[in-house]
């Protein structure tokens, strides 16, 4: 439930746990996608890895900074 999540939030190692799991799920989908971007044909170059990377690490900032503003 939505008050037991937050609660977890608001402890140090409760936010370090979250943080990873989103992060990990976020770069697997990133390694995922640009796989499946060589499956259909398109050359895994400069672009394609920036994009997809870089939106890993877009997600990644933006959960951590997200998960600093939860109280104590």
């Amino acid at each position: 439930s939505y008050p037991r999540v937050l609660a977890l939030a608001q402890t140090i190692i409760g936010k370090l746990f979250l943080l990873v799991v989103i992060v990990l799920f976020a770069w697997h989908a990133a390694h995922r996608i640009l796989c499946s971007v060589h499956d259909l044909g398109m050359h895994k170059g400069l672009v394609a890895k920036l994009s997809c990377y870089g939106a890993a690490m877009i997600a990644s900032v933006v959960a951590a900074a997200s998960l600093l503003t939860i109280g104590f």
